[in-house]
């Protein structure tokens, strides 16, 4: 189930085994598969938006760009997340979650981890604790957990409509990697308010910046956005090196976007491969990326 004898898989061993004597009946799952994802049956929407800049929506050719154009970012954030679903009791599903985050700066053309805040590593195992009533009170009784780091998350609490889950496992399954996403975004936003506070200089974050009202501004959350072909599509998807990118609000929309472009576009060399998402990943992120698998 859990192949490595050493590190964080020898702590995931320790959780797993406290689990077992507490409930009897866990069937175990070999290699410890990531659960299959819900499929919703909302299809994804096109929204009308406020144009900031002229009366609609068009393409623009980024100016003064060439491939000598140096990028004004001086650090990059990301974030990592692994599931695991290690076993189920009578059908409840039973995940195990790790989310990370860090912060890589250049320095001297080199990306080093940000000293001021430490790579953030977070491990929960995400239990739908309203269909395992024999671990009704594992939270208050988790030494043995707690001894392997881990931490125990709810997956049956209400919803805000003080509806609870189905016990069906997929949808108990889908419960748990939403915790997952929102733990990792937790992680995320902790660090990404923590360099909006030192101000040290432009910070490239690897997803949204709306949900912190530091990060987007200082008074609201809302932020301004375009699409950013950094590859030619032909012969590709239609999403092939399109990036959406956010910033907060301001009073030179134009110029901003034009100068944020310039730095976005300047980023996609060296190539992130071979990263399957090189097309649209800079390589400051993949860096960040493969440093959190590291620690993780």
């Amino acid at each position: 189930m859990l192949a490595s004898s050493s590190g964080p898989d020898a702590a995931s061993r320790a959780a797993f085994r406290v689990l077992m004597k507490r409930l009897p009946g866990i069937s175990p799952v070999e290699s410890g598969a990531s659960p299959e994802p819900f499929i919703s049956t909302d299809p994804p929407l096109l929204r009308s938006v406020q144009n900031v800049e002229g009366s609609s929506f068009r393409v623009v050719k980024v100016p003064d760009f060439t491939r000598s154009s140096v990028s004004g970012f001086g650090a990059f954030l990301d974030g990592t997340q692994q599931m695991r679903f290690v076993g189920h009791h009578l059908g409840v599903p039973i995940v195990f979650g790790t989310v990370a985050a860090g912060v890589r700066v250049r320095v001297n053309r080199r990306l080093i981890t940000w000293g001021h805040e430490a790579p953030r590593v977070q491990r929960r195992i995400y239990l739908p604790l309203r269909y395992l009533p024999l671990l009704s009170e594992i939270r208050d009784e988790s030494s043995e957990i707690g001894a392997a780091n881990w931490e125990i998350v709810d997956t049956s609490t209400a919803d805000k409509n003080g509806d609870y889950p189905s016990q069906h496992p997929t949808v108990l399954q889908e419960r748990a990697r939403r915790a997952v996403d929102e733990d990792r975004d937790r992680l995320e936003d902790f660090l990404a308010e923590a360099w909006c506070v030192r101000a040290e200089a432009p910070l490239f974050i690897d997803g949204g910046i709306s949900r912190s009202e530091r990060v987007a501004s200082r008074s609201r959350n809302s932020v301004m956005s375009w699409y950013l072909r950094v590859r030619d599509e032909k012969g590709h998807e239609p999403m092939w090196g399109l990036l959406r990118i956010e910033i907060a609000e301001t009073d030179r929309p134009t110029d901003r976007a034009d100068e944020i472009s310039r730095w976005v576009m300047a980023e996609t060399t060296p190539l992130s491969l071979p990263d399957g998402r090189w097309d649209k990943m800079a390589y400051g992120v993949r860096d960040c990326e493969e440093f959190l698998r590291a620690i993780s």
